[in-house]
């Protein structure tokens, strides 16, 4: 069985009093062994991200269904604008319920802090790079999977609004399910980042409803 190892690598930034040094990029390798000889020396910096698997059957099939797989990368690319659309469109729909504004504002920073500190616990190549495959959507290939910001996003909307307004609850839940998936299927993310993104997405968005006003938590 194959493994994935990388190497964080240093960048010094000069240009101020002090200058100091930062991880900003990272090389990742298969190899059978545990640690590659020539990184040896490197030891605290590398760190094994995961087992390597074969490209998944289903990706090689998709590469020759070009409509499908222009359809998963739209998705995946995209879909998040789908989220933002429902949530205008209650938005709209409750435009006189102002009141709504501070939790939904509340909740998006606990998101935002919450999918932040998780990204820096933990770091975690993306598919395309472990498999050394082609992404449906192009990416930074050094950047962290985990969580999905996409999941987070998504989840999040759906779960506030279904203190707002059921039927736009609906449609922005079917749009995160499809992002998610679609960011899986794209080898942008392992399910474990949909998972967790979906995770404090939602848990905030849940958050943020319960400290919407009672007399203005749902519309009838």
């Amino acid at each position: 069985m194959r493994r994935v190892y990388c190497l964080r690598v240093k960048e010094r930034k000069k240009g101020s009093a002090r200058s100091h040094t930062r991880f900003s990029s990272s090389i990742c390798l298969t190899t059978t062994r545990r640690i590659p000889v020539s990184w040896q020396r490197f030891a605290p910096l590398v760190k094994k991200v995961r087992f390597v698997t074969p490209v998944p059957d289903w990706f090689s099939a998709l590469g020759h269904n070009h409509g499908l797989a222009n359809v998963v990368a739209f998705i995946a690319n995209y879909g998040i604008f789908l989220s933002a659309m429902a949530l205008v469109g209650a938005g709209w729909l409750h435009r006189n319920r102002p009141t709504l504004l501070i939790p939904f504002l509340v909740g998006a920073l606990i998101a935002t802090v919450l999918d932040l500190l998780a990204a820096r616990t933990f770091f975690e190549v993306r598919p395309f790079v472990a498999l050394h495959a082609a992404p449906l959507v192009p990416h930074d290939p050094g950047d962290n999977a985990f969580p999905s910001d996409h999941a987070v996003s998504s989840a999040y909307v759906a779960s506030f609004l279904y203190f707002v307004d059921v039927r736009w609850a609906m449609l922005a839940t079917a749009v995160a399910l499809m992002v998610g998936l679609a960011r899986i299927t794209a080898l942008l993310h392992w399910p474990q980042d949909v998972l967790v993104g979906w995770l404090i997405g939602s848990w905030s968005g849940t958050l943020a409803g319960l400290l919407t006003p009672r007399s203005d938590t749902r519309a009838k």
